[in-house]
């Protein structure tokens, strides 16, 4: 399952404190890695 911007987005601080779990992390950075809107922000 990808994660959608809406998600990322409201991950993006726990994910800066580095707080993820490693899937949830994989996860987003997957995501950031094709959406030039979320690494923007």
């Amino acid at each position: 399952m990808k994660f959608d911007c809406e998600v990322v987005q409201d991950l993006y601080v726990i994910y800066e404190e580095n707080e993820l779990s490693p899937n949830v992390r994989a996860r987003v950075d997957e995501h950031l890695q094709s959406c030039s809107t979320c690494r923007k922000i």
